[in-house]
């Protein structure tokens, strides 16, 4: 009786410690994701780009998972009266909206009116804020805002409502993606959809309290691989790659193409136009359906365009006028400001149409192997360069 009883105790011993190291894991996993969204919304001026509304998402759905683990923490006896992220919830989905429209390149000027999308949440943050914290005559619009936080049925509509809107704005758009960002934007909309299917599963199954637990244990699974997920689509980064998947080495074999030579020529005439004077390259968000649409023709025949014309792909020749436009800026900068230069190298990587600094670095030191900082450098000294 006594060894099974030592079993029983060696079982819950060893239980206790798996569970608390899944909890760490789940610690940890939300303090990435705060660290690396303060990198997405700070570092390279984000909050100001697209990729500001991947780190609002990133931000809501990591100290959402912080908040989990300091919930499920015992000696840390954290129990507040409403969690903060069941108002962070309203962040979620307004941000992978507003991040797809982004990518997508539907919002390519950013206004104020975007954030009206971020309602909800500031409503219910300040109201939280203000009953949870002070005692007030009005009871009543305590109840409402609470019952309103933590309504199953009401998250799981508003979730619905922006993956409907989303899933139609990436269907519309999905020509234009190649196969990295079709994975990116597939990744986030499972989760959505999962997120939705969750909540509704929850609000029928309240009155089970075993199968509400595994729900909530999936729904952290859930969140802590799409904070990996966000991760890994800021190393990928949309619209500044230097290959395009649609160009295979099938498409470069255009023996039974309807384009004759004539159309050919019309049809690069027309994209060096956009080019040169046009300068579409400065879009962070060009494409090559958005270029089709803009010569009046579509994806293929521009692909096919690009690849006998120029010889390269879509992307290498969008990098290419990207890169020339930057050590042209560093050469009039050069000519009017002799001396120490302040331009700086951040400021002309989203001047020139890049998304980021990694991109920028890398496509420039292909084509004219040397970093921007050290060309900078040659230009202002004058040495001859390429």
């Amino acid at each position: 009786m006594v060894i099974a009883n030592q079993d029983v105790l060696d079982l819950g011993t060893n239980m206790a410690i798996r569970f608390s190291i899944n909890n760490l894991i789940i610690g940890c996993t939300g303090l990435l994701g705060v660290l690396y969204s303060f990198y997405l919304l700070i570092k390279d001026k984000g909050y100001k780009r697209p990729i500001g509304f991947l780190g609002f998402f990133l931000l809501g759905l990591s100290v959402s998972l912080f908040e989990i683990y300091l919930l499920w923490t015992t000696p840390l006896d954290y129990h507040p009266m409403v969690l903060f992220s069941k108002v962070l919830f309203f962040i979620w989905a307004p941000s992978y909206y507003l991040y797809v429209q982004s990518a997508l390149g539907k919002l390519s000027n950013r206004t104020f009116i975007h954030y009206f999308h971020y309602t909800p949440f500031i409503v219910l943050f300040l109201g939280i804020i203000f009953f949870g914290n002070y005692h007030t005559q009005n009871e009543s619009g305590r109840i409402l805002l609470f019952d309103l936080v933590n309504s199953l049925e009401l998250k799981g509509i508003y979730t619905f409502l922006y993956v409907l809107f989303t899933g139609r704005t990436i269907l519309r758009g999905k020509k234009g993606l190649d196969f990295l960002q079709s994975i990116s934007l597939g990744g986030l909309s499972f989760f959505m959809v999962c997120i939705t299917i969750i909540l509704s599963a929850r609000s029928l199954l309240v009155d089970s309290g075993n199968m509400n637990q595994l729900l909530i244990y999936v729904l952290v699974l859930l969140v802590m691989g799409c904070v990996f997920l966000i991760i890994f689509i800021h190393q990928y980064p949309f619209g500044n790659q230097d290959s395009y998947s649609g160009d295979t080495k099938e498409e470069t074999k255009y023996k039974h193409s309807p384009l004759t030579q004539d159309m050919v020529n019309v049809i690069g005439a027309n994209l060096l136009d956009l080019l040169k004077r046009e300068q579409v390259f400065l879009d962070h968000s060009i494409s090559l359906e958005k270029v089709s649409e803009l010569v009046d023709t579509n994806r293929y025949a521009v692909s096919q365009v690009i690849n006998q014309k120029f010889g390269k792909s879509f992307y290498e020749l969008i990098n290419d006028h990207r890169i020339t436009y930057a050590t042209k800026v560093m050469k009039q900068q050069a000519n009017r400001n002799p001396g120490p230069s302040k331009l700086k190298i951040i400021d002309l990587v989203y001047d020139s149409g890049f998304n980021n600094k990694v991109s920028f670095y890398k496509a420039f030191k292909k084509r004219k192997g040397v970093t921007p900082k050290v060309y900078l450098e040659m230009v202002l000294e004058k040495e001859e360069i390429c």
